[in-house]
């Protein structure tokens, strides 16, 4: 590209600048800052934040559940992303919010505060979704910031803001308390920290981006993907001996300036691991309590001693090669590296200190990911199989032309001898190798969306005036698309409302006391079906509570004959195909005979109601339907037992 075209795209980028009242100097900063956060709030307000709890329940629901269940002081079993900072940060929560209601006076134990909390989850929907709302705002922030600090120029430090509001997935997100949000923040401040530290070569930055990595993979263990461009910024622009020296010093620096505050903190931190944890200290001994009992204390031994003899070792390599060839196998065994790997296993056990039991089990978890188990194990998992789902369609459209810019970056940068851009190209690269790898649902790419905004960013800025005109069209072929689909969840909240309200009303109609209806798991637009899939779930010993459907699944049934219900009903869309009475599979392995209840078909809406005639629950015992029925003893008898309706074994006078 010739000079003067370079020189006419200066003119029009400090134009634009002026325009905007932002100049390359950074001294308008707060304005560009303000128009990012705008925007991004923008979005959160057009989310439907007055729905109830259970709208985004397969992320809210579960998180807020694994949370009471450390603010009440037992254990999480909720770890396969990991995600501990989000269930460490509202069970802090939970219990501060108990410390304020004691404070105004209120009455009641702390178990029967957390009780109603989580019986009225609704109480809850400030905090779960103003937290939500303060990570995704972050993102937008941090996306500005980054860019700005890269290329120095306010107006692109906007543009990386505003090309936020399109990573794919994080639009209806920006309400949810789940873990791809903060991912997707923690991944730019990851790459921001390792290509100014390769820049410098700043030794202090590199810890420093090792720490927060390690945090971020607790958050969700796709974050390991940032390994790689950390491991290329470490082989190709590690820090000298001078620079290492003058890090060391800051640090000590630093932690003298603030030895006093450093002091309390740490008092106060101790203080409340103590606390926390001074009831449910892990057993030396025997299964823990997990999902399927598949962990155990020796597992987790065994894990530990692993990563101590690994680090240990490797540590002890480094301080010897350095000493006998630092310039050939000091390259491979580097006391740097050494301290990085350290400040990368620190980041992860900030977190695990809430609590000590669920910190190793969070290892172990993080562990199984990384190694193919654990939740990557499950039978609906097959690696590749949706790689190329929706590549055609927005948003992931969008990231496809982001991402392409990003690798032209990475080998103009190359060419340039310039390795900033290829190392956040390389991050993205391996990001989208990971949302591939896994479902291909459109959040799994948000880390990989964002990773491309820096060197999409760069090589337009680079491209003066037509890489000007490029990075509009750009934002436009971005935010056009996703300002038609930002109010795409507040139309799925009307629709939800309004289903509810019909089955609400059908209910009414048709359930006799002592009846209960199932319905479709997790999708139901009632707050009973998802509180039994997504909260009584995972809760050690739930509180009471009365239920009128129940999901059409194992647990549904347990819950159903827990409360001496009969089922009566089924709710769902799957009703409208059937005409007659007939046999159906509501789910596997549980054959019903059902008819169809005319006068309830909502076809408009998805409705429809089976009335059940004949099944486990209806007319056969809970747990045993083949069981044969004692007219005398008013029992079942299976197997040379005897059960109640409900499922229990009793002592039969009958023998």
């Amino acid at each position: 590209m010739s000079s003067t075209t370079r020189s006419r795209g200066r003119v029009v980028t400090i134009l634009a600048l002026n325009a905007l009242g932002l100049t390359r100097t950074g001294r308008n900063d707060a304005l560009g800052a303000a128009i990012v956060l705008a925007a991004a709030l923008a979005v959160v307000l057009l989310q439907p934040l007055d729905a109830p709890w259970w709208y985004h329940a397969d992320a809210d629901a579960t998180y807020v559940a694994n949370s009471y269940e450390l603010g009440a002081g037992h254990y999480t079993w909720y770890l396969d992303h990991p995600g501990m900072p989000l269930q460490d940060l509202m069970a802090v929560t939970f219990d501060a919010r108990y410390v304020g209601f004691k404070i105004r006076g209120g009455a009641g134990s702390r178990t029967d505060f957390l009780n109603s909390r989580l019986l009225h989850l609704d109480d809850s929907r400030l905090y779960f979704r103003g937290f939500a709302a303060l990570f995704y705002l972050a993102g937008a922030l941090i996306a500005f910031w980054v860019v700005r600090g890269l290329l120095r120029s306010s107006v692109w430090g906007v543009a990386a803001g505003l090309l936020w509001l399109g990573a794919p997935g994080l639009l209806e997100q920006s309400i949810q308390y789940r873990a791809d949000p903060p991912l997707a923040a923690l991944f730019l401040l990851v790459g921001f920290l390792i290509a100014r530290a390769a820049e410098r070569r700043d030794a202090l930055l590199y810890v420093t981006a090792a720490v927060i990595l390690g945090f971020a993979i607790t958050v969700k263990i796709h974050a390991v993907a940032a390994v790689v461009p950390f491991a290329i910024a470490v082989a190709f622009r590690p820090p000298r001996r001078p620079e290492r020296d003058a890090a060391r010093r800051r640090a000590q620096a630093l932690l003298a300036r603030f030895r006093g505050p450093l002091i309390v903190l740490a008092a106060l931190t101790l203080a409340l691991v103590a606390a926390v944890n001074g009831t449910r200290l892990p057993r030396t001994t025997g299964p823990w309590q997990y999902p399927d009992g598949l962990q155990t204390a020796g597992e987790i031994r065994r894990l530990v001693i692993g990563i101590a003899v690994a680090l240990g070792g490797y540590t002890l390599l480094a301080l010897i090669a350095s000493r006998i060839s630092p310039r050939i196998i000091g390259r491979v065994f580097d006391p740097f590296v050494a301290v990085l790997l350290w400040a990368t296993l620190a980041g992860i056990a900030l977190p695990a200190t809430l609590s000590v039991r669920d910190g190793f089990s969070m290892l172990l978890s993080i562990a199984n990911g990384l190694t193919g188990h654990g939740v990557n194990s499950s039978s609906n998992v097959t690696p590749f199989a949706h790689a190329w789902d929706n590549l055609a369609h927005w948003p992931l459209q969008q990231f496809v032309v982001l991402f392409a810019l990003a690798v032209v970056a990475a080998a103009v940068a190359i060419r340039r001898r310039d390795l900033t851009p290829t190392l956040w190209a390389a991050g993205a690269i391996v990001a989208a190798v990971f949302a591939a790898a896994r479902f291909g649902t459109q959040h799994y790419w948000a880390p990989a969306y964002v990773l491309s905004i820096p060197p999409a960013l760069w090589l337009c800025r680079r491209g003066g005036m037509i890489g000007t005109v490029g990075a509009v069209a750009l934002l436009a072929y971005v935010l056009v698309p996703a300002g038609a689909h930002v109010r795409t969840g507040a139309h799925r909240a009307e629709r939800q409302a309004q289903g509810e309200v019909v089955w609400d009303a059908a209910a009414a109609r048709l359930l006799k006391p002592g009846q209960i209806a199932l319905g479709q798991p997790y999708v139901a637009p009632v707050a009973d079906i998802p509180y039994v899939d997504l909260v009584r779930l995972w809760v050690e010993v739930p509180p009471p509570r009365s239920y009128r459907f129940v999901s059409a699944r194992e647990p549904g049934l347990a819950v159903a004959a827990a409360q001496h219900a009969k089922l009566a009903y089924f709710f769902g869309a799957r009703a409208l195909a059937v005409r007659g009475r007939t046999r159906l599979e509501l789910f596997p392995g549980h054959e019903y005979v059902v008819e169809p209840v005319p006068s309830a078909r909502r076809p408009d809406i998805g409705f429809g109601v089976l009335r059940l005639v004949h099944g486990e629950g209806v007319d056969e015992p809970y747990g045993h339907p083949n069981a044969k029925y004692d007219r005398a003893a008013h029992l079942y008898r299976e197997g040379g037992h005897t059960f109640d309706f409900w499922g229990n074994e009793v002592a039969s006078a009958h023998g």
